[in-house]
C-alpha cells in the first residue's frame, strides 16, 4: 500500500492505447444497523467508450425503496471534488477524508456526508493475473445525514466505504471471490478480500486499529449462501495482519440487494458484524465460482 496524493484524487486520461475497457470509477457503500438502512453507490466512466454508467440503490428499514441503473450517460466534465453523474452528486474535499454525497431516486433523496477514519490508501487488485483496476485507493469511515422516503426524514449514521479506481477492467476473468468490510466505531474497521484468480485463491485488505493501519497477510474467509446460490447469509473471517495480530470477525446479513449487469453481478448484503465483542456495520459480497477455473480444468485434462 502506498499513501494517495491529492494527484490520484483527480480525475484521469486514459493512454492512447488503453484498451476499451479502460474506465474510472468512484464508489459509496454503507449500512446503518440501527434503522436497517444502507446503499450501493457505483459511479464508472469509459471514455474510450464516451459514456459512463450509475448503479444506486437504497434501503430503509430493510426494504428497497430506490433503485438506479443507467447506461450510457454522457461521460461529465466535473472532477472528483465536483461530480454530477446521472441521478448522482459527489463532492470529494481535497483532504480527500471528507466526501458530501446526494442521489435522488424519483422523489426520494439521500443526503450524506462521509468521513474517512485515516488517510486513503492504495491497494492492488491486478492480483494473480486478475484485471480489476490498475490503479485503486480506498478508505473506511462514517457517514451521518438523512433519507427523505415517501416525505419522511430518518437520520442516519453508520459504517461505510469509498474506492475510486481507474485502468482496464475485466470481470470475466474473475470467477468467484469475497469480500468483507466493517466498521466498529472511530478506531477499528476492516476490509478484506478473497479472489479466486487464474494463479490460485489470493487474500488482501487492511485493518484500521486505533491509528495505525496494517496490512492483512493472510485470510481464511467461510461464507454461507443461501439456496439461490447468490445471497449472502452469513460469514466468518479469521484474517492476520503484519506484526502478528489476527482479528476474529462474524457477519450476519440483514438484507442483501443484487448488484451489476450482464458482465458482472453480484449480492451485496447490508450486515452487523461482531469482533472480539464489538459490534460494527459492513457489507458482505459474495461471488459463487459458476466454471471451472484454468487450474482446475487442467486438474480435469478438460
Amino acid at each position: 500500500m502506498h499513501q494517495v496524493t491529492i494527484e490520484d484524487s483527480r480525475r484521469h486520461a486514459p493512454p492512447a492505447d488503453a484498451p476499451e475497457s479502460w474506465q474510472e470509477s468512484f464508489f459509496l457503500g454503507w449500512y446503518d444497523p440501527a434503522t436497517r438502512s444502507g446503499g450501493h453507490h457505483h459511479i464508472s466512466i469509459k471514455p474510450k467508450q464516451d459514456h459512463a454508467h450509475v448503479w444506486s440503490w437504497l434501503v430503509v428499514g430493510g426494504v428497497l425503496v430506490g433503485r438506479a441503473q443507467q447506461h450510457h450517460l454522457p461521460v461529465p466534465d466535473g472532477d472528483y471534488g465536483d461530480l454530477d453523474v446521472g441521478t448522482l452528486r459527489v463532492r470529494v474535499a481535497e483532504s480527500l477524508r471528507d466526501i458530501r454525497f446526494e442521489a435522488r431516486f424519483g422523489d426520494d433523496r439521500l443526503m450524506l456526508d462521509y468521513r474517512s477514519l485515516c488517510p486513503p490508501h492504495e491497494v492492488t487488485l491486478d492480483t494473480g493475473g486478475l484485471t480489476v483496476g490498475k490503479r485503486h485507493y480506498e478508505s473506511m469511515g462514517i457517514v451521518t445525514g438523512t433519507a427523505i422516503v415517501n416525505g419522511e426524514t430518518v437520520a442516519l449514521s453508520g459504517g461505510a466505504w469509498h474506492d475510486h479506481s481507474w485502468g482496464p477492467r475485466q470481470f470475466y476473468p474473475h470467477r468467484a471471490g469475497r469480500w468483507v468490510f466493517a466498521v466498529f466505531g472511530d478506531d477499528l474497521a476492516i476490509s478484506v478480500f478473497t479472489y479466486m484468480t487464474p494463479q490460485g485463491p489470493k487474500q488482501f485488505g487492511w485493518v484500521f486499529d486505533d491509528g495505525v493501519v496494517r496490512t492483512v497477510t493472510r485470510a481464511d474467509f467461510a461464507a454461507m449462501v443461501a439456496d439461490d446460490g447468490l445471497s449472502p447469509v452469513s460469514c466468518e473471517v479469521r484474517l492476520w495482519v503484519e506484526g502478528f495480530r489476527g482479528y476474529h470477525l462474524q457477519g450476519h446479513v440483514d438484507t442483501s440487494i443484487l448488484t451489476g449487469d450482464d458482465e458482472w453481478y453480484s449480492k451485496d448484503g447490508l450486515a452487523a458484524f461482531t469482533c472480539g465483542g464489538r459490534l460494527g456495520a459492513g457489507i458482505i459480497e459474495v461471488n459463487e465460482q459458476k466454471s471451472l477455473n484454468p487450474a482446475q480444468r487442467r486438474e480435469l485434462e478438460i
